[in-house]
This record gives structure tokens, C-alpha cells and sequence, in this order.
């Protein structure tokens, strides 16, 4: 009985559905409900029919299934004797009758509900029909979706049957050109044949028929089902209650097209474009295209898109941004309309604006855009003819000025000629020809957008520039070698006391100064001498007693005291003397030179101003260039600035060059000033300068990468430190300067700020404002470590002795964009602690005021309390007084700012009269400075001088950036169109 039931509940599981079709049978062309999202569905009036086909199943499964059947058969036919006995045995439970009674009724009518039409009312009329379903809503009554709806809600297709209906379900497949696709493969499958059935070892006859007619049976379907459109409702649809699965199929000749979702969006797109809302049509064409790429009309949106962006732009005036909106065009379409004419629109303003700036490399880039396109387009046509005849007018005129001998005019037309149109050959020969001859070199630096305490990097640069020293360090190890050239014979006597000096009658031809006088190089002395002269020199006075002129090219200076060093007391420019209407002895004028203040100087005696506040001399001047060796220049200048523009200087030699030798040198030097170092390096590399004298370790190393250019260590490395102002009162108590040592986390910022470099390859953190190498650095004095601790508590006791509140910082920095950075980022470690400190913005002139004579406690703040600077100090022996006086001559007048100790030790360092001595001296004045926080070392930074590689003549190791710039040679070059 068991077996029985199980045997039954299995076939029962195996019934097929009253609405399925047998097996083998074409399925009944049905009208189900569908129910499209949106309006309500209704009875489709078409051929459409729900999934009905019937998923066949392997063979094994279909033999093992016929045999449960034959197995449930013989236990029924089983039962049916075993109750027939039964019930003749009087057996039967009560009400057995009944049950069957019922049974057969229950039987009879599942039996009559089968054979009934799905579509037709219960026989026995008790169940009401089903109301009829809304009609399928007309394509026109369909509205396109909303852009949210498109990009929130799940796509949907529109399939639009030939009656006008729209079937809204989910997307079908396959797509795009379904209905095509899908005729193609049902025309395909008239040559299809059914598989082939291989009869496994061992199978019954019956078995092999069986899994033989269940696949023809599977072919058959399968090609019967490529008549139909398979479709899914929405997930939203409201389905029948007899419905398990919204799945149907609709006949293929009843469709008329599918409007797929790509097209939905493809249709709110161009209802976008016409609105002018290219943002959002845009948006809507990338999710397009990364639902599915190169969908049919993507392509042709996208042009649209692109030459109404184009169109607006150039309406607003942003002519670039719609020349690149018109490249993109022309790469996906040369032959869009209006694409031609659209683009010498856009392009020439552009030429033409460049044009009014004489940009002419802007200009040719334009041209070479548009022709890329359109080679033969009339705008770049016209263009390019109109700058190759004014680039040949220009060689004319070069070659006109280089036959008169005028060979500066020359090569600014050769130079013109070749920014205007660099590819034509005449060009490039007369430049070569005249630059080999007048050579320029341009130098890029970043501009200084205020003053600072001590004369700016510019001063500095320019003094190296346009004079050379009567003695000058050329190289540095562990301590500064001097060279010069104008002393022919150095001679020390009696044990230093003595110093002849022989000075050199005659220059090379390359040298840009006259010979040197012993008469001129004893004015220039006595000068030094005289108390009552802004260039007094304490210092110098105090060791010289007496100057002999032997010969007009001898001189002898006396000594009250040895020096340490002769020459570096006299490494000092002398400037030109002007004339006047005096006469000497012999009936010639007297020269006369200026002071820094105007005031004229002693007949027969030449007075020599201060480089960096000498007026800067004009061809009108009285030391305009000549040609004349004899001209009053000063002897020891090399370079006369003739030319200032609003980001230009120009500088050129003294005394030219002759003709008619083998090999020529810089005659004239242009410094081209930028906003920012990342200006300059694009300056660097479009051609615009071949050298630059600071540049940050980052940008050098790119450009060291590049191979094109040289890269030149100085020989000093720069060091970074901060400096008090003497005479601030607030910055005079130990502990505050102790804390904000204390508060700089000088490896953070080198590694982070300065370098960008967690290596510090460049750079190392250092306790003193000179060299770690040079002989006056202590190597057992460390630099202050970083301890936010000490540095907080040391901030507590500073407050209480200014009675809790304490005044605002305030810090001047070098006018470097690099230097104003790291600055910030101090005064937020030293916010940190407490300490306010902010930047001080000072005027151009603020190193020449803080140089005049004036009492220090005359008022209670200074302009500025501590300073951010930068310096290379090869000879401390000399140069540490004017760097802790901030004074750049050493008087006395200026130690009065200074703590006593300092003082003494300063004036006992002139003292001593030996090398060995003097190195101790500088040691111990190293740990005293440090110890009591007279400056704040924070690290020395290897920079280095980048120079283009058809420059030679450069020393390895330059002492600065304009180190024997006078023996350079610049190779004719130029930047071309690349």
C-alpha cells in the first residue's frame, strides 16, 4: 500500500499543467493577459502565447520515468483487485461510499475543467467570467521618459505590434535589430538537421526510441520557437492570478519595430540638445555607452554634441576650448557640415591675438592645429605665408645691420626672424651667422614680489654680474681659494707686514674691463680708509697704516697688524669714475665718481659706491659703452645694464669683443623674470632662457633626467636660517628663541617642503650659517633637536614674564616662493606651542633703511623681529660680521646692536694672526652662537646651476651663477617646432 501511494505521488508530481501542451503537440495560439507597466494590459487581439514549451530532459530520465509509470500502474491495477475482495468480504468502512462517491465527482469534474478552454466560463455556469482587462496603450498616448526615470528606474523596451499597441516589458535579446535577426536565424533553420542519437551499450530498444523521440521532439521546439518573440514584463507588472510567470511570446509578424531603451535615451538626448543642456546630454551619452558601445545613433549624437559645444563656446569667446571640441569632431567626422567653415572661425582670433603679442610660438602652434586638420584650409594658408614673408623682411634686415657692423641691431632681427618662423632655411643661417658673432645668453629667474632685510637675491646676482672683484674666491673645499684678474704678482714681506701687488698692463681680448692702475686701485683704497665716506671700512682700517704707488702698475700696501688673509680684505669691486669740470695737473679732467647718497667726492681721490645701491648706468650715462678701453667704467666692472622692460633686464659687456678673432664670448646677458618655478621650468623648456641659476631639488632632478641640459653643484652650498633683528626687544629673551628652536621639525620640512625628498639626497640639517665643510664649522656642535615639549614649556615661562599675554611675531622671509612656503608651514609648529608668528610684508628698500645709523631702542617694535634668509658664506672669517650686523660694511657703529660677548669676540677675531688660531676661534664662536640661540641654522641645501648644452666655457664648480660668465661661449641655437 505504501508502494502504492508513492508510486502515485510521483506520477501525480509528473502531471502536466492544465494550461501546458502535450508534449509533441504545436502549442495552441492562445491570448494570455500581458501586463505592460504602464497603462493597465489587456487581451493582446494577437497571436501572443505565455512560455509554455516544455523543458525536455535527457534520456536516462525520460526511460526512468516510463518505468515508475509501468511500476504505478501494476500497483494500482494491484489495489483495485485487493479492494474489490475487500468489499466482497464485507470489509468496507463505514462511509466508504460516500468517499468514493465523492472521489469520482472531485475525478469528473478536474477532468471536465481540463478539457475546457482556458477562455471560456465554467460549465456549470456557478463561477462568474473574468472582467476584461483594459485595451494596450497607442504609441502616440506613450510619453518618452524623464531623465531620472531613465537613469533611476530599470530599462524597458516598447514593442509597437502592427495595430498601433505598445507591449512594454524588459529588454530583449538579442539586440540591437531583433526582429532581423531573429527572421535570419529561422530562415537559417530550414537547413538545420535534427542530431543524430548514438545507442549506448547495453540499451533496450524501447529506451533508445524513447531518448531518440525526445530530442527530435527538443529540435522541433527549438525551431519552432524562433517564430516567436520571447518577452518578460516588468518587474512592476500586475500579473494574472493563474500566472506564475510573466514570460509570453508574441508572434513575429504581428511586431511592427522595437523601441529599445538605448533609443528611449537617444530620444531624450536630442530633446536635450535642442534645449541647450549639453551637461546633462552628455551624462546620458557615457551611460549609453557603457551599456552598450557603438549602439546605432550614438555616434551621431555625439558629433552633435560636440559642434553645439563648440558653437556656444565660441559664442562666449572661449575660442580653445572650442577649437578642442572641433579636433574631437574632426577625428570622429572630417566631413560633418559647416566642420570646415566652423574652424577658421574659432581659429583665427586665436592667431590673431597671439599675433598682437607678438606671441608668434603661440601663433604657429594654432597653425599647425588647423592644418593638421586641413592642410589646405585658406586661414592657415593665408597665416603661414603672411609669417614667412615677415620672417624673410626680418633676415633682410639682419644681414642689412650685420654689413654695417652693428651687430647687436643684427642679431635682435636675426633673433625676431627665427621666433616668427623658425623652419626657413634663410633664418637659420643668418642667425648662426650673427649670434656666433653677438652672443646672448638668457637667464631665467622667478620675480621678487617684495623687499627684505638684506639686499635681495636680484641685488646679489646682479653685483656678481656686473663686477668682479680686485680679489674673488674661485673655489671652496674646506676653505675659500681666491684668484683675480687684474694682480699680476701677489708679493707678502716682512713676515705679512708687507703686501706688493703688480698689476697686469694689458687684458686678454675676451676680458670685458680695461687694465687697472695702481693710482685708480689706491683711490679705490682711500676711500675705504676715510672715516667720513658711506663705504668706511673698520675693519680695513684698522689693519692698514700706509698705501705706496711704486709704478703706475705697482702698489704697496703697510700694515699696522698681519691679516690672517690679505686678499680677503681686499676682495672688493670698484666702480666707475665720472668726470667733471676739474682739472689736474696735466690739464685733464679729474675723475670724480658719485656716493651712494649723491654727494661728490674729493678732487683726485675716486670714490666708489656701494654696488647695490649704485644707480644702474643707461648708454646716456657717463660710463656708456664706447668701445673705448679707456672709457670711465669701472675697472673692475664687466657688465652695464642698458635696458629694463616690465619682465626683462638686460646687461652687455663693458668693453665689446674685436673683430676678426678665432672664437667670441657672451656679449650681453637678458634676465627674463616668471611668476613661479613652475613657470620657468616651462620657460626652460620651450627655449625661452638657457640657464637658470636657482631652481628647487625636485625640478632639478627632472630636468638632470631630460639629458638636455647640464647640471652644476656650486661649490658652496646654500644655507637656510633664521636671523633676529638686532633691534627688536621682543626677540632679546633667551627662551623665546630657544622655543622656537625647540618648535621646528627641521627634518619634516626638509623632507616634506624643501627637498619633497624622503631621502634628503640634496640636503642635510646643519647647526651654523656657513658650510658644514669649511673649517670654521664645529663638528661636534649638533643642531637643536626637535622637542614640541621643551619647546611649550619654555613658551609658558616667556608668557609669564609678559604677564601672560605675549606679542605677535612677526617674521620676514626672502621673496622666493620656495622660502614663503617653508615659512608658513614654521609658523604652524610654532602655533602649535602657542606662539603667534605672522609674515611681514616689507617695502623694496628695506635693507637700505635698516643700513642707516640710528638708535636702536627708539621705539618699542620693529618693522620685523626675525628674518628668513638665505646665504653662501665661503670666507666666515670676513664675511661673519657683516652677516650677524646685517650691515654689509664692517663698522663698528654696528656691533652696538649686539650682546657684549659678541662684541668682544668679533673684534678679537680680527685679532689673530694665524690660520690655526683662527679656525679655534671660529669653533668656539660656533658653540656660542649656538648655544645661545644668536640664529637659527636650519639646513644647507646642494643647489645647483642648470645650464643648456650649447653653452660651454662654464667652470665645474661654479661659485655663483655668474662665475667667469665673461669666458662663456653660447653656440647658436634656437627652439624649434616640434
Amino acid at each position: 500500500m505504501a508502494l502504492f501511494i508513492e508510486s502515485m505521488s510521483c506520477w501525480r508530481l509528473r502531471r502536466r499543467p492544465a494550461n501546458r501542451p502535450r508534449a509533441g503537440t504545436a502549442p495552441e495560439m492562445r491570448t494570455p493577459v500581458v501586463r505592460p507597466s504602464r497603462p493597465p494590459a489587456r487581451r493582446i487581439p494577437v497571436k501572443v502565447e505565455r512560455a509554455t514549451f516544455p523543458a525536455c530532459s535527457n534520456a536516462s530520465r525520460v526511460a526512468r520515468a516510463r518505468q515508475w509509470c509501468r511500476v504505478a500502474l501494476r500497483c494500482a491495477a494491484l489495489g483495485l483487485v485487493w479492494l474489490t475482495i475487500c468489499g466482497s468480504c464485507g470489509w468496507s468502512q463505514p462511509g466508504g461510499a460516500a468517499v468514493a462517491a465523492e472521489q469520482n465527482a472531485a475525478q469528473s469534474a478536474g477532468v471536465q475543467a481540463e478539457s475546457q478552454p482556458n477562455d471560456q466560463p465554467p460549465a456549470d455556469g456557478d463561477a462568474a467570467p473574468a472582467p476584461e482587462p483594459p485595451p494596450l496603450p497607442k504609441l502616440e498616448e506613450m510619453s518618452l521618459p524623464t531623465v531620472e526615470e531613465l537613469l533611476t528606474k530599470p530599462p524597458v523596451d516598447w514593442v509597437v505590434l502592427k495595430t498601433g499597441e505598445v507591449v512594454v516589458c524588459q529588454p530583449v535579446h538579442p539586440r540591437p535589430d531583433t526582429i532581423a535577426k531573429l527572421q535570419k536565424q529561422l530562415a537559417d533553420s530550414a537547413s538545420w538537421k535534427p542530431p543524430p542519437v548514438v545507442r549506448q551499450p547495453g540499451e533496450s530498444d524501447e529506451s533508445y526510441e524513447a531518448r531518440r523521440r525526445a530530442r527530435i521532439e527538443e529540435f522541433k521546439l527549438r525551431k519552432r520557437k524562433l517564430e516567436f518573440l520571447e518577452i518578460v514584463l516588468p518587474q512592476d507588472a500586475t500579473l494574472p492570478d493563474d500566472k506564475e510567470e510573466p514570460v509570453y511570446y508574441i508572434d513575429l509578424k504581428d511586431i511592427d519595430r522595437i523601441i529599445y531603451y538605448e533609443d528611449l535615451m537617444l530620444q531624450r538626448i536630442d530633446k536635450l540638445l535642442d534645449q541647450g543642456d549639453y551637461r546633462t546630454a552628455f551624462e546620458l551619452l557615457l551611460v549609453l555607452d557603457r551599456r552598450h558601445r557603438d549602439w546605432p545613433g550614438y555616434a551621431e549624437r555625439v558629433q552633435r554634441l560636440l559642434f553645439l559645444e563648440a558653437a556656444d563656446r565660441y559664442e562666449k569667446k572661449l575660442y580653445e576650448q572650442a577649437l578642442a571640441y572641433l579636433e574631437d569632431l574632426h577625428q570622429r567626422n572630417p566631413r560633418y557640415p559647416q566642420l570646415f567653415e566652423q574652424l577658421g572661425k574659432v581659429v583665427q582670433p586665436l592667431i590673431d591675438a597671439a599675433l598682437a603679442r607678438e606671441d608668434y610660438r603661440r601663433a604657429r602652434y594654432f597653425i599647425r592645429r588647423l592644418a593638421s586638420m586641413e592642410p589646405q584650409h585658406p586661414v592657415a594658408v593665408r597665416t603661414r605665408e603672411e609669417l614667412m614673408t615677415q620672417a624673410r623682411q626680418l633676415v633682410a634686415a639682419a644681414r642689412s645691420e650685420w654689413d654695417t657692423g652693428d651687430y647687436a641691431a643684427a642679431a635682435d632681427r636675426a633673433e625676431q626672424a627665427a621666433r616668427v618662423w623658425p623652419e626657413l632655411r634663410e633664418v637659420s643661417e643668418t642667425f648662426q651667422l650673427v649670434t656666433r658673432r653677438y652672443q646672448r645668453l638668457y637667464v631665467g629667474v622667478v620675480a621678487e614680489q617684495h623687499g627684505f632685510v638684506v639686499p635681495p637675491p636680484s641685488a646679489r646676482r646682479r653685483q656678481e654680474l656686473m663686477y668682479a672683484r680686485l680679489f674673488e674666491v674661485d673655489a671652496f673645499d674646506d676653505a675659500a681659494h681666491y684668484r683675480t684678474d687684474f694682480v699680476e704678482e701677489y708679493t707678502p714681506e716682512d713676515l705679512g707686514r708687507r703686501l706688493i701687488l703688480r698689476l697686469r698692463r694689458a687684458q686678454p681680448y675676451w676680458k670685458p674691463y680695461r687694465p687697472l692702475t695702481a693710482a685708480e686701485l689706491r683711490q679705490a683704497l682711500l676711500q675705504r680708509l676715510r672715516p667720513d665716506d658711506a663705504l668706511y671700512d673698520d675693519r680695513l682700517a684698522s689693519f692698514v697704516r700706509s698705501i705706496d704707488v711704486d709704478s703706475p702698475y705697482s702698489l704697496t700696501i703697510h700694515f699696522g697688524r698681519v691679516p690672517v688673509s690679505g686678499v680677503a680684505l681686499l676682495s672688493f669691486p670698484l666702480t666707475a669714475p665720472a668726470s667733471t669740470g676739474d682739472s689736474s695737473e696735466n690739464g685733464k679732467p679729474t675723475p670724480v665718481a658719485t656716493g651712494p647718497r649723491g654727494s661728490a667726492g674729493r678732487a683726485g681721490v675716486s670714490r666708489v659706491a656701494f654696488v647695490a645701491d649704485q644707480p644702474s648706468q643707461t648708454p646716456d650715462s657717463p660710463g656708456a659703452l664706447s668701445g673705448d678701453r679707456g672709457s670711465h667704467v669701472g675697472a673692475t666692472q664687466r657688465f652695464v645694464q642698458i635696458a629694463r622692460h616690465d619682465r626683462s633686464v638686460r646687461f652687455r659687456r663693458v668693453v665689446p669683443e674685436p673683430d676678426g678673432v678665432e672664437e667670441y664670448h657672451v656679449a650681453e646677458v637678458v634676465e627674463i623674470e616668471y611668476d613661479s618655478y613652475e613657470k620657468l621650468l616651462q620657460g626652460l623648456l620651450r627655449g625661452e632662457v638657457s640657464v637658470v641659476p636657482r631652481m628647487p631639488s625636485w625640478l632639478v632632478d627632472k630636468i638632470e633626467a631630460t639629458g638636455e641640459y647640464f647640471v652644476q653643484p656650486y661649490a658652496v652650498p646654500t644655507t637656510h636660517v633664521l636671523i633676529f633683528n638686532p633691534r627688536s626687544r621682543i626677540v632679546r629673551n633667551t627662551e623665546l628663541r630657544r622655543a622656537l628652536a625647540y618648535a621646528i621639525d627641521r627634518e619634516k620640512l626638509l623632507k616634506e617642503v624643501v627637498l619633497k625628498d624622503p631621502l634628503m639626497r640634496r640636503g642635510k640639517i646643519v647647526s651654523a650659517a656657513f658650510p658644514s665643510e669649511s673649517n670654521a664649522y664645529h663638528p661636534l656642535v649638533k643642531p637643536r633637536p626637535y622637542d614640541l615639549y621643551m619647546a611649550y614649556a619654555l613658551t609658558v615661562l616667556v608668557k609669564q614674564a609678559h604677564g601672560g599675554e605675549m606679542p605677535v611675531l612677526k617674521m620676514a622671509c626672502e621673496p622666493d616662493p620656495l622660502i614663503r612656503e617653508t615659512a608658513q608651514a614654521m609658523i604652524a609648529n610654532w602655533k602649535r606651542i602657542g606662539i603667534q608668528v605672522e609674515l611681514a610684508e616689507l617695502p623694496p628698500d628695506a635693507h637700505r633703511r635698516l643700513a642707516e645709523p640710528s638708535d636702536v631702542d627708539r621705539s618699542e617694535r620693529a618693522e620685523w623681529d626675525m628674518a628668513y634668509r638665505t646665504v653662501r658664506m665661503a670666507e666666515p672669517l670676513t664675511e661673519l660680521w657683516s652677516f650677524l650686523t646685517l650691515d654689509p660694511h664692517a663698522r663698528v657703529e654696528s656691533l652696538q646692536s649686539l650682546p657684549d660677548w659678541l662684541r668682544l669676540d668679533l673684534a678679537a677675531l680680527d685679532e689673530v694672526v694665524d690660520w690655526q688660531s683662527a679656525r679655534r676661534f671660529l669653533n668656539t664662536l660656533h658653540k656660542k652662537l649656538q648655544s645661545n640661540v644668536r640664529w637659527i641654522p636650519l639646513w644647507e641645501i646642494q643647489e645647483a646651476l642648470v645650464i643648456r648644452k650649447n653653452i660651454r666655457g662654464f667652470p665645474e664648480r661654479p661659485m655663483n651663477a655668474y662665475h667667469r660668465v665673461e669666458q662663456w661661449i653660447v653656440q647658436p641655437w634656437y627652439p624649434r617646432d616640434r
